[in-house]
């Protein structure tokens, strides 16, 4: 009897023992896994945007293509007035008719290139915009893996509210709107990984540009082009 009352009161001490340990949380290596938290980084966007090299690319072609517009409106601006000039001292009759007829259908055919020419420049902005987020897209999935990041968010808790009057929309409404369109309330500067994207962002650029793949992309191949 002796030995089995040893037996068992060593039994009962392992038992114990266990359930100390596991109420410690030292035998849950697995749930200690899954409950460590997530290596989270924020951006401030509007900076990224501002200083990529890309961006800057896509606004110097932007406005070359706008300073290309509108001097060739400038100049068919210029020979349309010059021809109403030509038909203004001449008399009545099917010459000056005929003559007035074709201002009149340079002055259609100048609108409609117009309005074609600003199609082209409101489809590169939209081209723009989206090759900017493709780019910090991937930039951001290269980070993320050299730094062990498990999500990357916008960082937008410097954003101030900015209400007006406004006669259709309240202002409380606006701040309403603007206060749920937020994400983050407060993003420390130890997880701020702005510079280091950009620094992602220009080595890609840099790395294009060497390997001859940096170009700006071909509207023609771009799925909103077609």
């Amino acid at each position: 009897m002796t030995t089995r009352r040893a037996f068992l009161a060593a039994f009962l001490a392992i038992l114990v023992t266990l359930a100390i340990a596991t109420t410690s949380g030292a035998f849950r290596p697995a749930a200690a896994s899954m409950n460590a938290p997530a290596n989270v980084g924020v951006v401030n966007l509007s900076t990224i945007v501002d200083r990529m090299k890309e961006r800057q690319e896509w606004d110097v072609r932007l406005k070359a293509l706008e300073s290309a517009i509108t001097e060739e409106g400038r100049a068919r601006r210029t020979k349309l007035e010059a021809f109403a000039k030509e038909i203004e001292p001449m008399s009545e009759g099917t010459e000056r008719e005929s003559r007035i007829d074709q201002f009149r259908m340079q002055e259609i055919k100048d609108a409609e290139w117009l309005n074609g020419k600003k199609l082209e420049i409101d489809r590169e902005r939209s081209l723009k915009w989206q090759s900017l987020y493709r780019s910090i897209r991937e930039g951001t999935r290269k980070l993320s893996e050299r730094e062990g990041l498990d999500l990357v968010i916008v960082d937008d808790s410097k954003t101030e509210l900015r209400v007006q009057r406004n006669e259709k929309v309240p202002m409380e409404a606006q701040a309403l709107e603007q206060i749920a369109s937020l994400r983050v309330l407060f993003g420390s500067k130890a997880i701020d990984v702005t510079e280091k994207l950009l620094v992602q962002l220009d080595n890609d650029r840099s790395l294009g540009a060497a390997t001859g793949a940096s170009g700006l992309p071909n509207p023609a191949s771009t799925p909103a082009a077609r």
